[in-house]
């Protein structure tokens, strides 16, 4: 095996760089690689089928189920990392009337120990008076990564509802799912 050492690779006006047939380009296993801006990094998702009920209790943001989390390795500092939850929700399944039902949800980032809230519904994504509402709703926010740790990200909602015994679906009727994508800068 040679080294061969040069400051730039060119190829002639009109031709492309190629690589040999059956020869393979190894960025990873010497150095390092610098990705152009907009590169994707990695990409993680997963799919949460389980349908929960979410009983009325109080009006605290609540993970409805721990499943519902993506936990990224950061490939580089200062890279983005976006953060997209496709939730299907439901509130109630009855046909009475209520008054209301309400329901807001938010992205939390958790790394080393430290959690903030990315982004948080000021909206009632149901609002609800008298008949079962379905919705299929889309949470995304972006972070730019500090350091390497391990990011954990998970998906927090809060029901209120007047009378109490309301209850909010998550996961009913369709799967919801998220999708986690890192991008060099």
């Amino acid at each position: 095996m040679s080294t061969v050492e040069v400051k730039e690779l060119s190829a002639p006006s009109g031709f492309d760089l190629k690589i040999a047939a059956g020869k393979t380009l190894d960025l990873n296993s010497q150095g390092t690689v610098k990705m152009p801006a907009g590169s994707v990094l990695q990409t993680l998702s997963d799919t949460h089928g389980d349908f929960v009920n979410i009983s009325y209790a109080t009006s605290s943001y609540i993970e409805p189920h721990s499943g519902y989390r993506l936990v990224i390795t950061p490939k580089k500092v200062g890279s983005k990392i976006r953060i997209e939850y496709y939730v299907n929700l439901c509130g109630d399944i009855d046909n009475d009337s209520h008054n209301y039902m309400n329901v807001q949800q938010k992205i939390v980032s958790t790394q080393s120990g430290t959690s903030a809230t990315l982004s948080e519904t000021g909206i009632n994504t149901i609002d609800r008076g008298g008949q079962s509402r379905q919705r299929h709703t889309v949470m995304m926010a972006v972070l730019t990564t500090t350091s390497l740790d391990p990011i954990t990200f998970s998906y927090q909602m809060r029901v209120t509802a007047s009378p109490a015994n309301r209850n909010a679906l998550f996961s009913y009727g369709a799967d919801s799912y998220m999708i986690a994508t890192e991008i060099a800068q």
